[in-house]
């Protein structure tokens, strides 16, 4: 079973770095979703079958349905404009990146160094109660958030050129 694990280790590796490369969004989305199904497959592998179920439903079904019908919105999906990766935007970008990996080596940290005990053992039941009492509110605004960025999308994408004189 082990080495079912590192063919999908080496799967959803290989199709997050093509979505990160591929310089066509669809071809992007595309790999996203078998990086999805990846870290699905893993869910099962480590006997999480409720995560994994999760998983394929909300992310290979929902969101990449929602990505991609985002990038259909929108004009150019072939990648042929090209963006320095030093320019103003890119610094952002950069910038915003260097945040995420520093909360991400931080929560770490506090997860593998400071925590003691055995893991707890939580069932189906106590994420359903999670969900539907604890975490109801942060689930309903990231629901207003993805529609927010949708209804965003369509906006951008009918907004007819500006001529210029």
């Amino acid at each position: 079973m082990e080495y079912v694990f590192y063919i999908l280790a080496i799967w959803t590796v290989g199709s997050g770095l093509l979505a990160v490369l591929q310089r066509n969004l669809v071809h992007c989305a595309l790999a996203l979703i078998a990086f999805f199904a990846g870290i699905a497959g893993i869910f099962f592998t480590l006997r999480a079958e409720f995560l994994g179920a999760v998983q394929i439903i909300v992310y290979v079904g929902a969101i990449a349905v929602l990505i991609l019908f985002a990038i259909m919105l929108t004009r150019h999906v072939t990648g042929e404009e090209t963006i320095s990766p030093f320019s103003g935007h890119a610094i952002w970008g950069w910038l915003a990146s260097a945040g995420v990996l520093a909360m991400l080596i931080y929560s770490l940290y506090d997860q593998l160094f400071i925590m003691s005990g055995p893991p707890s053992q939580a069932t189906v039941l106590d994420i359903g109660n999670a969900m539907m009492r604890r975490y109801a509110v942060p689930f309903e605004v990231i629901s207003l958030l993805l529609t927010a960025a949708l209804v965003g999308a369509v906006v951008i994408a009918l907004e007819e050129p500006r001529e210029k004189k």
